[in-house]
């Protein structure tokens, strides 16, 4: 994993600590899978269902996107991104609302991150 990448995340709340152990200590393991994110489609999917208001498919993705960032350390380093996965479960679509723009730039800060390192590292 490049170690720049790993300090940048870490600033943001990176859980590489925690990562590692679910990666089975296999640090080239744990960057592949963190390089691969910006292809991850539920980030799109997310976006297109919530403006069409295809909220429960949009909890589908919401629930993927959450899962994969819990899994990768990366949960934290998008603030609001549990909180809105749990409004959307809970159907809470209109109190969400707010949540989604801030969410969307998180996230797609988080990418940018990643996408940087990977440009650079590839």
């Amino acid at each position: 994993m490049d170690v720049r990448l790993k300090r940048e995340l870490m600033l943001k709340g990176f859980d590489y600590d925690g990562a590692l152990e679910r990666m089975m200590e296999d640090e080239d393991l744990l960057g592949e899978l963190i390089f691969e994110l910006p292809e991850d489609e539920n980030f799109d999917e997310f976006k297109n269902k919530h403006s069409s208001k295809e909220y429960k498919d949009a909890f589908a993705n919401i629930h993927a996107i959450k899962g994969v960032m819990k899994n990768l350390g990366l949960a934290d380093t998008v603030p609001h991104l549990v909180e809105l996965s749990d409004m959307y479960r809970a159907e809470q679509y209109e109190d969400a609302e707010p949540l989604v723009e801030i969410f969307y730039k998180e996230y797609e800060e988080v990418l940018s991150l990643i996408n940087k390192y990977r440009e650079i590292t590839q």
